[in-house]
């Protein structure tokens, strides 16, 4: 058996480098993976300027800029196994909802607006372009792999990578979040035709029972339309999921798919009238969106005209 390890890089792209802090939240386990790997490259632990040859990377960020496209291209090229690492590389993130407006529109707001740039000057030297849209690592390369989340769980990073090194099919959960939700349902699974509620409420508006189902008391979470995995970090700690693993596998647009339920639930007056409901539902995943793709081949087909 040769004693060669496999050589792995974490590459961050514009992101908030959260996905690589959670690899270093694995604490002493990481010993566990250093121990099985030679990490050549990764810029939050190492001062190493060129990305080398390798068999693993893993790229967290979204595709927001030029520098990103080449970089990622770069990779691509010299790595094995390329895997998607959180939900902006996977879904577009955070970041992704720039989509919703023109890129134009977004420097100008940035840049023009705010009291910190005093000229309003737009850098333009020695900085990369911002790409018209923000785009998933996907859209721009080969992805072998996706590891979700905001930032994806240390052990499911760990897990993962471990199958790889075992010469095992990697996988992640694929259920809805509401199979590690622990609270429970009295009227939810109760065939109606009536509303469950009617009113949309945020969670500290209300005194709630925090063992019973927020939906069921008309607090807004769409665990219902999000991948579990997360171990149900946040609806265990009373906090309402607001989608950060992303769509279920048969469900590409997660925000489509919330609307979807959520009318079930709700009166549709309530919904429309709820302050940034679109970007509610598409916090993580708009980029990945069959409507952001609609959207897209709409607005290049009116440039083409």
């Amino acid at each position: 058996m040769s004693s060669i390890k496999p050589r792995l890089a974490i590459v961050n792209i514009t992101g908030c480098t959260g996905c690589v802090i959670s690899i270093l939240d694995l604490h002493e386990e990481i010993i566990e993976i250093l121990n099985r790997v030679d990490l050549i490259y990764c810029t939050t632990l190492l001062d190493i300027k060129e990305i080398p040859l390798c068999d693993i990377a893993l790229i967290n960020g979204t595709i927001s800029n030029e520098h990103d496209i080449e970089l990622a291209k770069e990779i691509r090229k010299k790595a094995k196994k390329v895997i998607a690492l959180g939900s902006c590389a996977c879904f577009g993130g955070i970041t992704g909802l720039r989509n919703y407006f023109r890129r134009d529109e977004i420097l100008e707001y940035s840049y023009k607006t705010v009291l910190t740039n005093e000229h309003g000057i737009i850098p333009s030297e020695n900085v990369s372009p911002l790409t018209e849209y923000v785009e998933v690592l996907e859209n721009i390369i080969n992805v072998d792999f996706k590891i979700p989340g905001c930032p994806p769980v240390p052990s499911m990073i760990k897990d993962f990578l471990l199958a790889i090194l075992d010469g095992r099919e990697p996988s992640i959960p694929s259920k809805n979040l509401c199979a590690e939700c622990e609270k429970s349902h009295e009227s939810m699974l109760i065939p109606t035709k009536e509303f469950l509620t009617f009113r949309v409420n945020a969670s500290h508006e209300i005194d709630y029972r925090e063992d019973l189902c927020f939906l069921e008391q008309g607090i807004l979470c769409i665990g219902f339309a999000t991948r579990e995995g997360c171990k149900g970090r946040c609806v265990n700690a009373n906090i309402p999921c607001r989608g950060c693993m992303g769509p279920l596998e048969k469900e590409r647009d997660q925000g489509c798919a919330s609307i979807s339920g959520l009318s079930s639930i709700f009166p549709i007056g309530q919904l429309i009238t709820q302050e940034d409901l679109s970007g509610t539902v598409y916090r993580y995943s708009l980029p990945f969106s069959i409507l952001h793709q609609v959207h897209k081949k709409r607005e290049r087909g009116k440039k083409n005209e």
